[in-house]
């Protein structure tokens, strides 16, 4: 009998056993009115939280297509830079080829004209 009083759950197991009776006697002295205003009460506090909970599904619902886009947004932003890349790479060989072109042109002028 003493090893049992020095578990070391005994202390919550009293607490457990002690409250639950102090919340049934709470229980028994309530009137019947006041029984049923607790529980129009509690299910009121439950449809709150189911509401709460659904609204909360729908803002993070909201949220996942935010984010989808803004994905989706960052995706096309690095899609166009590496484009504007090219596009300048293109652009820089077109005039180093024609500053060449030019060069040689000069060049076969002068020795034309030699």
């Amino acid at each position: 009998m003493l090893n049992c009083l020095n578990h070391p759950l005994t202390l919550y197991f009293k607490k457990w056993k002690y409250d639950r009776a102090d919340s049934e006697k709470v229980l028994d002295r309530l009137s019947k009115k006041q029984l049923i205003d607790k529980i129009v009460a509690d299910e009121n506090l439950i449809g709150s939280s189911k509401s709460r909970i659904q609204r909360m599904d729908q803002a993070i619902d909201h949220l996942n297509i935010q984010r989808d886009n803004l994905l989706e947004h960052f995706i096309k932003g690095q899609k166009l830079a590496l484009a504007k890349i090219n596009n300048n790479y293109l652009a820089s060989m077109f005039r180093a080829f024609a500053r060449w072109k030019k060069a040689c042109q000069a060049g076969e002028q002068a020795e034309l004209n030699d």
